[in-house]
């Protein structure tokens, strides 16, 4: 009888769950078939690699509960960390005077959206319905917006991208 209650006090979390290969021993019982294809697909269901698991499993559960083994504290994972990084590439080769154009046509847009959007502020201009001059505008603005990333030029796209925010708020 001594033996037998030192048996139980070493069962351990571990112990219960695990298979060991040569040392370990083997509980064999008879079923239906209909059982053991049901016990076939629940292991399968839960992702276990067969019924001798899913058995072991369940007899694991029963020990736990029946025997109040303590379950080892949970190690505490730390979450994991999401650095976002921004690469801006800038094409290599271009020329000078292309990123000065660039950036003239891009101010040009800017100052006709900047211009729409005040006489809209002033009461000029209402943006009702389909009203296509509101839409070039938000096309030119996305067009600016692919220039500005094209040749690198940073401070031209945010400023850009306020604008573009402010006229798909009035087209909405």
């Amino acid at each position: 009888m001594r033996e037998e209650t030192r048996n139980i006090q070493e069962l351990s979390y571990e112990v219960l769950f695990s298979a060991p290969d040569k040392d370990g021993a083997v509980v064999s019982i008879r079923v239906h078939r209909l059982v053991k294809d049901a016990l076939t697909r629940i292991a399968k269901e839960e992702g276990l690699d067969g019924v001798s698991e899913l058995v072991r499993h369940i007899i694991a559960s029963f020990l736990l509960s029946k025997l109040n083994v303590a379950k080892p504290e949970p190690k505490i994972l730390t979450p994991p960390m999401y650095v976002n990084i921004n690469v801006n590439k800038t094409v290599r080769g271009v020329d000078n005077a292309e990123r000065e154009l660039a950036k003239i046509k891009i101010e040009d847009k800017v100052e006709e959206a900047y211009e729409f959007i005040d006489k809209y502020k002033r009461g000029l201009i209402r943006v009702t319905g389909n009203n296509n001059y509101a839409r070039k505008i938000r096309r030119d603005l996305a067009e600016a917006i692919a220039l500005a990333l094209k040749y690198g030029l940073e401070d031209e796209y945010s400023r850009l991208k306020v604008l573009l925010n402010e006229v798909q708020l009035l087209l909405d």
